[in-house]
């Protein structure tokens, strides 16, 4: 189908599964994930991001980009400290 998949443990990557149904709402270890969520999910875990409306998406995104790449700047800067951390929070 073309996408990435989460399952409740591990799967072996020659391992056999079928798909039973789909365009239902599915239970992966708690979060009901209905047809149409947006999730967000990496080796950490899954997230269903709350719905928005998509016109305030792009300002949110480059506003977390904007932070983060300020934190980086200062943490790989010569003048780097620990405590000087504390702001960018």
């Amino acid at each position: 189908m073309g996408f990435h998949y989460f399952a409740r443990g591990s799967v072996a990557s020659h391992g056999h599964f079928r798909i039973v149904r789909s365009g239902v709402p599915v239970q992966v270890r708690g979060l009901v994930v209905k047809p149409g969520d947006v999730l967000h999910g990496d080796e950490n875990g899954l997230i269903s991001v709350p719905p928005a409306p998509l016109g305030d998406l792009q300002a949110a995104v480059e506003n977390v980009r904007s932070k983060e790449r300020r934190l980086m700047e200062y943490v790989r800067s010569a003048g780097f400290k620990l405590d000087g951390v504390k702001p960018y929070f």
